[in-house]
């Protein structure tokens, strides 16, 4: 009997251990699926690839979302173009704030970038890109284009490099040509052609308001004639057109912001006493894309071809009027005198 019931509190005492191992059990299941859940809840989000950074940085560029790079790069980001701007060797941007300044301003610019043919290996991405902006279509280029390289660390940019390609850099090259001032050479000929085709116009683009003129001999065989200021020269400039000028500029030479060379002219007040022409030397200055001195000096030719003509038309003196006298009265040539006398 007591083997009975001590077998039946063994059972009895099984059972309740079951019971309670099974109890136990739960809650130690209940345990980890919450511990489960919290640790899944609180784990770090995957680390972006290169692929979505490369994407992330065109879409926040188009979208002007300047905070949104805070995400994509690194503190210590380093951005280099090859070749600078104005053709230096190379530009570097260090650091992701100096570089986001740079992204405002291209933002301002509407700037859109894409990329194609990208090869993800790694930290490393490269590709093509284009760009587009407002500053470059102003300039008569509509989009620039090249190789980059980025790589990528603990989920951000790290470091970007962009390799402009030949094509875009003569249309850039072409572009800032045409918008620099003109240089003394330019301003040289194009005063020639601007007197030549009577574009009067056209001087107050090429001098400057302090421009002088000189011209050695001036006038009547002065040692030195100078003509200062753009008004009174732009007078003077309408006369000659009025007489059919013609100025041409040859054999030009360039040291900095002065220009020399030689000239011929011709105008119908000169082919009227039988010049066609004169020439000689000349020297131009400028600055600030104009032309703020300009010096002739007439050749020996020249001078003497001037001399000859106006001592032809030069009225006679007393000794000519003289013999004038002497010649006609011998001659009975009475018509004569109506040269001679007053």
């Amino acid at each position: 009997m007591l083997n009975l019931i001590s077998g039946y509190a063994q059972k009895k005492i099984s059972v309740k251990t079951s019971t309670l191992m099974l109890a136990l059990l739960s809650l130690a299941m209940a345990i980890l699926v919450a511990c489960g859940g919290e640790a899944t809840s609180t784990a770090s989000p995957p680390t972006a690839s290169g692929e979505q950074l490369n994407q992330a940085y065109q879409d926040a560029l188009a979208a002007k979302d300047l905070a949104k790079f805070g995400d994509i790069l690194t503190d210590d980001f380093v951005f280099t173009q090859v070749p600078g701007p104005g053709g230096t060797e190379q530009l570097t941007v260090s650091g992701r704030s100096a570089f986001m300044v740079r992204l405002a301003g291209q933002m301002d610019n509407n700037t859109i970038l894409t990329s194609t043919e990208d090869v993800f290996d790694g930290n490393t991405t490269r590709g093509k890109f284009s760009l587009t902006a407002d500053n470059f279509r102003a300039i008569g280029v509509d989009a620039l284009g090249g190789d980059y390289e980025a790589t990528t660390r603990d989920g951000k940019l790290a470091s970007l490099a962009t390799f402009i390609d030949g094509p875009s850099l003569q249309k850039l090259g072409a572009a800032l040509a045409a918008m620099a001032p003109p240089g003394i050479e330019q301003l040289s000929l194009a005063y020639a052609e601007a007197l030549t085709s009577g574009d009067l116009p056209a001087f107050g683009e090429i001098l400057a308001d302090d421009y002088v003129r000189t011209r050695v001999p001036g006038d009547g065989g002065a040692a030195k004639q100078t003509i200062a200021g753009k008004d009174a020269t732009m007078r003077r400039l309408a006369t000659l057109m009025e007489r059919n000028a013609i100025l041409t500029a040859t054999s030009v030479t360039v040291e900095g912001n002065t220009a020399t060379g030689t000239f011929s002219f011709s105008a119908d007040h000169l082919t009227g006493i039988g010049v066609d022409g004169i020439s000689g030397t000349y020297t131009a200055k400028s600055k600030d894309g104009k032309l703020i001195t300009l010096d002739t000096v007439v050749d020996g030719p020249s001078l003497q071809k001037l001399g000859a003509a106006m001592a032809a038309i030069a009225p006679p003196g007393p000794e000519q009027l003289n013999l004038a006298y002497q010649d006609a009265l011998a001659a009975k040539d009475l018509a004569r005198f109506a040269e001679i006398l007053t």
